[in-house]
This record gives structure tokens, sequence and C-alpha cells, in this order.
């Protein structure tokens, strides 16, 4: 049997066809298999990271509330100090929380009972009200 040449371009368009359509149907199954990576790398990892970083600028933040005390010439700024570090520990205390929710978390899911180390008390040191 011999094949006339539109036959053979017909088979030959058509394999390409099936081809493409293929490529396009893998990728937008792997498009789907990326997006559920980055929602986890995005939940995890990142969300890690975040929190040490806001945990970080808190901790700044407080420091130099701090050395503002310690370098205040006044009572307004004394107190404007003192508030602002006072913030700056619950800011802290909040972030800090945050992360040790998601370690208890964590933990009990990977059949953990409990973490072994007791959560440190977040009180601030300075009250303003004795100012």
């Amino acid at each position: 049997m011999r094949l006339t040449i539109k036959t053979k371009l017909v088979t030959a368009f058509t394999f390409i066809i099936v081809m493409l359509v293929g490529t396009a149907v893998y990728g937008i199954f792997s498009l789907g298999s990326l997006n559920d990576t980055i929602d986890k790398l995005l939940s995890g990892p990142a969300a890690r990271l975040d929190l040490a970083q806001q945990i970080n600028i808190a901790q700044l933040e407080a420091i130099r509330q701090q050395k503002n005390l310690l370098t205040a010439r006044g009572a307004d700024e004394t107190a404007g100090a003192i508030a602002k570090g006072n913030q700056a520990r619950k800011e802290f205390a909040d972030a800090f929380s945050r992360c040790w929710r998601w370690q208890r978390k964590k933990a009990r899911r990977a059949g953990r009972a409990s973490l072994n180390f007791p959560r440190p008390s977040m009180e601030p040191t300075i009250k303003s009200e004795n100012m």
C-alpha cells in the first residue's frame, strides 16, 4: 500500500498536534503541583522566617528604647521611652507566642507530646506607672 503525500502530511501534522496537546496537559498538571509546593513553602519556612524577623525587629526596638531611657534628659522623654519600650516588649511577646504555638502544633503533628522546655515569661520589667 502506497501512502500519498497528503496522507503523510496529515499524519505528521496530527502527530505534532497530539504532542502539543500532551505537552499542554503536562504543563497544566505541573503548574498545579508547583502551586501546591509554593503554598507549602509560604505556609512553612517563609512564615517562620517572617516570625523570626518580627521577633528580631521587636527585640531591637526594645533595646533601642532601653538606650533612649538611659539617655533621656527629661520626664517626658523617660515616659515616652518607657511607653515605646513596653509596646516593643508586647510586640515581641506576641510574635514569640505565635512562634511558640506554631512549634507546639508542629510537635503535635510529629507525634511528640510537648516541647522539652518551658515557655518563658514575657512580663515587662519596667512599669510606666512607677515613674
